[in-house]
């Protein structure tokens, strides 16, 4: 493949956006979704995405973490919260469409009903990013067969 071909496969990749507040335990996600081409804007704290997205961004995917410190004396019910929030601020302040695929280690099924009602997709962590990365192309293809 010459370099022109490999220049405009990437550049018709779709962007994503990555929610975590631990951007080394997810580095390798990170990686092999912009290794496939895909252009990934991270964001290591919730009011950061906020931002992002209040100014226009469009991702075409969202990929959050359910629990996310955004102060050392956050409790786990508050982290918790803060996952959930920010898709609800997706979705119903923002009234994006977007897949949202939302990682946690959450095991509890009432905590991911929780935040299912937003129209997300919940994995458990740790995932292998061929899976991730398996599970973010099934959601845009099943974004477009939708539009």
């Amino acid at each position: 493949m010459n370099s022109y071909s490999h220049y405009r496969r990437l550049s018709m990749k779709e962007t994503i956006l990555f929610l975590d507040d631990d951007k080394y335990e997810m580095m390798g996600l990170l990686d092999k979704l912009e290794y496939d081409g895909y252009k990934v804007t991270y964001c290591y704290d919730p009011e950061n995405a906020r931002d992002l997205l209040e100014q226009g961004m469009k991702p075409d995917l969202i990929i959050s973490d359910l629990i996310m410190r955004t102060n050392p004396e956050q409790t786990s019910y508050e982290a918790y919260h803060t996952g959930v929030d920010f898709c609800k601020f997706v979705r119903e302040e923002l009234h994006l469409c977007c897949p949202i695929i939302v990682l946690t280690i959450v095991t509890d099924e009432e905590v991911k009903k929780s935040v299912r009602q937003y129209d997300v997709v919940v994995l458990n962590k740790p995932i292998i990013p061929l899976w991730l990365l398996a599970r973010v192309k099934e959601e845009l293809k099943r974004k477009k067969s939708d539009q």
